[in-house]
């Protein structure tokens, strides 16, 4: 297992350059990962599942590419959350 650091919403925010509306919409459209709670009010992702995401726009994603990305990523939280022991983190 390796340290991830975790972004938060606002972060995610700066780094694509996208507002808060694109995030929410997105999220909705399973077109982002759903944000993980850290704490009180504080929200994002690990810093390695925004790479990707930024990274697959870059190659020219499109829709239906992102959303089984970010199904990928979800069965990912889920297979570590389970094999941690832990309820599904998203």
């Amino acid at each position: 297992m390796h340290a991830d650091t975790f972004i938060t919403r606002n972060e995610i925010i700066r780094r694509t350059g996208r507002p808060d509306s694109s995030l929410r919409r997105d999220i909705r459209l399973g077109e982002f990962p759903r944000l993980i709670d850290a704490g009180p009010g504080r929200r994002g992702i690990p810093e390695s599942e925004l790479v990707v995401i930024m990274a697959a726009r870059v190659a020219g994603a499109s829709r239906e590419d992102l959303r089984a990305l970010v199904k990928r990523i979800h069965e990912h939280r889920r297979r570590l959350a389970a094999e941690l022991g832990l309820q599904e983190a998203a």
